[in-house]
């Protein structure tokens, strides 16, 4: 069997404040395959970006501590490499885009000379060939006259031309890997749909794969092929679009999904929410963590971790989904 990309092997990891140890990551698992764009979603705070930003080790040390797990790039655990090594990885074999391109880009420097960094460091060309190259990329991700903007600074393009800079910068060496940490939260819903547009037809040209993290499930619908869903640190479920969005596994995805308003939702009917709050990771919980907000939670829940269980192809970590549980309690979306 071909190995996938990217695997991320029980990972888990810590910060420490002056209180104690927040517990961000709790035994993450995922992986990526050649090619795929795969979703990660889930509520502020479950631990997305800090997943993301693990894979190329841009979380601070300290007060990040790895406690244990892999992170495996075509085969090679990046965890055991050197901050000399992880350098030749990021913006070479893997990049990021990131959320908000206003604090990413550099107010002091012009847009080109942003671009000819990644090219100069990592492809050893000489300024004028990585200025073409750059204009070259411009011209790629849609900005017009990319000669003129070469010199322009950040503060001259909008927030969509901004982003479009950012994955110009981001593709500057074609990575196999791009991860994109909600690359559309800031930008207008028109602008939305043309990065969107622009990150797949790029993935198409450069047979990259795609992490796309995102708590947008509109999003996950029309760009991805497979969706992980984190909470509280760990990855509870995961699947191929189509079976996330019609048959749910896990009661927090069937509770995310069900919160999604409709265009033909009666105005005066309340929305759907989650009930409770998501835990606190300073003291993680024994069991779940999602047991205390699940209507259909039973005593294990709340005494042991669940396994990961497999239903139809999908995985999803619920004791719901254990063959001793009673069937009224597994049938959570039927068909």
């Amino acid at each position: 069997m071909k190995n996938p990309l990217l695997e991320i092997k029980n990972l888990s990891l810590r910060f420490q404040v002056n209180s104690g140890f927040i517990h961000a990551l709790r035994g993450v698992n995922l992986q990526i395959e050649e090619e795929e764009t795969l979703a990660l979603v889930g509520e502020s705070g479950c631990g997305k970006s800090v997943t993301a930003q693990s894979i190329l080790q841009l979380l601070p040390s300290p007060p990040t501590q790895y406690e244990s797990g892999e992170i495996l790039f075509k085969g090679e655990d990046l965890l055991k490499k050197s901050a000399k090594e992880i350098l030749a990885y990021r913006g070479s074999s893997i990049a990021m885009i990131f959320q908000d391109p206003m604090t990413s880009l550099n107010p002091t420097m012009c847009i080109g000379k942003q671009i000819t960094e990644s090219l100069e460091q990592h492809q050893s060309l000489s300024y004028r060939d990585a200025r073409k190259e750059a204009i070259k990329l411009l011209d790629l991700v849609g900005i017009s006259t990319p000669d003129l903007r070469f010199s322009q600074f950040p503060h001259e393009f909008s927030g969509g031309m901004r982003q479009r800079v950012m994955i110009a910068i981001a593709l500057a060496c074609k990575p196999k890997l791009l991860i994109a940490d909600e690359p559309t939260t800031a930008l207008d819903v028109t602008v939305q749909a043309q990065i969107l547009a622009l990150m797949k037809s790029l993935q198409d040209q450069f047979s990259m794969s795609i992490l796309f993290i995102t708590h947008d499930l509109g999003i996950v619908a029309n760009t991805c092929d497979r969706v992980a869903v984190m909470y509280a640190g760990k990855v509870v479920e995961q699947s191929n679009v189509k079976q996330i969005f019609s048959r749910p596994q896990h009661p927090y995805t069937k509770a995310l999904i069900n919160s999604i308003p409709h265009l033909d939702t009666d105005i005066r009917q309340r929305l759907p929410t989650i009930r409770g709050t998501p835990p606190d990771l300073f003291s993680p919980p024994k069991g779940c963590a999602f047991a205390p907000r699940c209507k259909h939670s039973m005593r294990i829940c709340h005494q042991i971790p669940p396994e990961t269980f497999t239903v139809d192809s999908q995985e999803s970590a619920c004791w719901l989904h254990h063959p001793q549980a009673l069937p009224s309690k597994k049938d959570l979306c039927p068909s």
